[in-house]
């Protein structure tokens, strides 16, 4: 099997997102495997207050739980600041929510991988928060 291949197979997307979430909580939000509104996107959480999270039936099977794991950070984010979560993260919207996928396990992190270095010690701590933990 070629890497092109194991991408391909196949996987009930729905159910591996649903698990996930059950063992992390839909944090309010409504989940749908659905496309983006943005070409190229593997899920999107809307911050703008329809509680609405999509994640793209083009996501690799393989890295759903990676995928979902992102968004959630995204949801907590929500959480934490409401309709001012783009302003109060700025430029460590993206880099923060990878880290928290981090703390949940993922190894696919592409907003650290673009930028070419991991997590910091502020984006660390604040991933840790929403995570409700404490520890170093």
């Amino acid at each position: 099997m070629t890497p092109a291949d194991r991408d391909q197979v196949t996987c009930d997307r729905a159910a591996v997102m649903n698990r996930q979430l059950d063992q992390l909580g839909r944090s309010g939000f409504t989940w749908t495997i659905a496309e983006p509104p943005y070409k190229g996107l593997w899920g999107l959480v809307d911050l703008y207050g329809t509680m609405q999270v999509r994640v793209s039936p083009r996501t690799p099977c393989n890295l759903m739980v990676d995928v979902v794991n992102h968004e959630w950070m995204h949801t907590r984010q929500w959480s934490k600041y409401g309709h001012r979560t783009i302003q109060a993260y700025g430029d460590g919207l993206e880099p923060v929510a990878d880290c928290g996928s981090k703390l949940l396990g993922s190894t696919f992190t592409p907003y650290l991988r673009d930028r070419g270095f991991g997590c910091t010690d502020s984006e660390l701590a604040s991933a840790r928060s929403l995570l409700g933990r404490t520890e170093r």
